[in-house]
């Protein structure tokens, strides 16, 4: 306690009305807001429910707490069990980006329950904050389909830090056996981005990564334009083999100079960063091309 002030009084809770309960939750002790929610999620469900809504209503919008009061009453929703799609999507779109990233949370646990989760999580994966990407990512983390690995990885496209590094590749661990399957058959290939497709591939383990990369290319079930990424990773994890089938392919005549003048410096990346062996007349076919 802070020496000379008086400590907090309690604020009683137990069998107060429901009126007071719900303004309890403008408290900025976050202990008094817990025990009014725990409180309130014993009385019957309708007459809380309904409360909040007028409660709700009440609050002044241009009130600086007024995005915090919103989210409560959706808590409140959470601790009846009872799915508020509108007052979710109006979270999801707070100017506040505390309470977007809570309500990315809600989401999780009522994604079975609200029919356009997955739009709502792509779109809060691509959030400005990163505090929400983190939290859409964990959510697709749990939808245990491939289609939630693709979307998690979106990410990428914006800036990362270790958070949020540890969370997607936390996702793609625990999404590996619904993305790998359709990855081995090529019908998964994250749009051919080499960066999207070496996190996948490293998340779960470097050696599973080179055997299907070289498998989808060889197999010629990708289409064209996906294979650039392929190929450029193979580059990056790739050994002397697969770094020989690289060089191979940068040599071909059908290769654009671009997809050539990125292939190249990978090359020359793997030789000198991660000391594969130099592929054979490396140097002579650099000067040929």
């Amino acid at each position: 306690t802070y020496e000379g002030r008086p400590l907090l009084t309690p604020a009683a809770i137990a069998g107060e009305p429901v009126a007071k309960l719900l303004d309890l939750l403008k408290e900025p002790e976050d202990r008094t807001r817990y025990r009014a929610r725990i409180e309130l999620s014993s009385r019957p469900t309708g007459e809380v429910l309904a409360a909040t809504t007028r409660w709700l209503e009440t609050q002044n919008q241009s009130d600086p707490q007024y995005e915090h009061h919103a989210l409560e009453a959706l808590w409140v929703h959470q601790h009846h069990n009872v799915v508020n799609t509108s007052l979710l999507e109006r979270m999801l779109a707070s100017p506040d980006f505390h309470a977007r990233a809570a309500a990315v949370r809600v989401l999780c646990y009522w994604r079975d329950r609200v029919s356009n989760s997955l739009e709502l999580l792509k779109k809060a994966a691509a959030d400005q904050h990163p505090r929400v990407r983190m939290e859409a990512v964990r959510a697709l983390g749990q939808r245990k389909d491939a289609k939630a690995a693709e979307l998690a990885l979106r990410v990428l496209d914006k800036p990362m830090d270790r958070i949020l590094d540890y969370s997607l590749w936390l996702t793609m661990r625990e999404l590996e056996p619904h993305w790998m399957p359709d990855f081995k058959s090529g019908k998964q290939t994250f749009g051919g981005d080499a960066k999207k497709l070496a996190f996948a591939l490293n998340a779960v383990g470097a050696k599973d990564a080179v055997a299907p990369v070289v498998a989808l290319l060889d197999g010629g079930k990708v289409p064209k334009e996906n294979t650039h990424g392929l190929w450029l990773l193979l580059a990056r994890i790739g050994g002397p083999a697969e770094v020989q089938k690289v060089l191979a392919h940068a040599m071909k005549k059908d290769t654009s100079d671009a997809h050539r003048d990125a292939l190249l410096p990978a090359i020359e990346d793997a030789v000198r960063a991660r000391k594969v062996e130099k592929p054979a007349d490396a140097v002579g076919t650099i000067r040929t091309l």
